[in-house]
């Protein structure tokens, strides 16, 4: 019998536990799952399970590279292996689908844009830019402005920013799920992932879940007939 793992990445400022649901779920379907922390995440038990201070010193290499260096562990224990995450996770997800083979990707709220009232923010990321010029100081990690960490919050956005980038060269099935109520991340998201990854995809809109949509039970499903797609994809291709 063939070992199958999913690898799950959570969102920023979350930890692995966002996951604790559906990894159960999945390991008594018979899948391995894992759900590791991503960089400078998990250490301070909070609301959130992860401190925003620790968050903001953390930069986009080091959060692609950290999630890399995991995922390629991950892969080499498995005949077939799924990837995905929630948010930002997914973001990385599709990062690490384009530059090793998966069977599959779940892909939960990925992010292109974020709500309006956050775009309207970031609209005015030039002004702000200007203003800064003349009131940061300039350490080995960049740019900060009274200790906050300006480029740290930049250097998430740009991973949003280039999905485009990642998804460029994937043509495995993927999972996209989505929430209409979403209060982070832009309900118009869907049409952008659905766009570049064309007939690989399958979407599937929530109305009644928020943006923390791996901690709902209803999504499991989904994620279920999605992977025994895969694996009768697999079958069929093997005859």
């Amino acid at each position: 019998m063939k070992k199958k793992g999913i690898f799950l990445l959570h969102g920023i400022t979350k930890s692995s536990s966002e996951f604790s649901k559906i990894k159960e779920n999945l390991e008594e379907l018979g899948y391995f799952v894992e759900t590791p922390n991503l960089p400078r995440h998990g250490s301070c038990p909070r609301e959130y399970e992860t401190c925003w201070r620790d968050v903001l010193e953390l930069t986009k290499d080091e959060l692609l590279k950290g999630s890399e260096e995991k995922f390629k562990k991950f892969r080499e224990k498995f005949d077939e292996v799924f990837v995905g995450g929630n948010s930002l996770g997914a973001n990385i997800a599709f990062y690490l689908a384009g530059k090793y083979p998966v069977n599959g990707i779940i892909a939960i709220g990925p992010v292109y844009k974020l709500n309006r009232g956050l775009e309207i923010i970031l609209s005015f990321e030039s002004k702000i830019g200007g203003f800064l010029t003349g009131n940061r100081e300039e350490d080995s990690n960049g740019y900060r402005y009274h200790d906050f960490n300006i480029d740290g919050v930049l250097q998430l956005v740009e991973v949003a920013k280039n999905a485009p980038e990642y998804i460029k060269d994937i043509s495995v099935p993927t999972l996209l799920i989505f929430s209409k109520n979403d209060n982070v991340a832009s309900p118009q998201n869907a049409k952008y992932f659905i766009k570049w990854l064309k007939e690989n995809s399958e979407v599937h809109l929530f109305d009644n879940l928020g943006h923390g949509l791996p901690e709902s039970q209803d999504i499991f499903p989904v994620v279920q007939e999605f992977l025994n797609k895969c694996s009768r994809r697999s079958s069929n291709i093997k005859r």
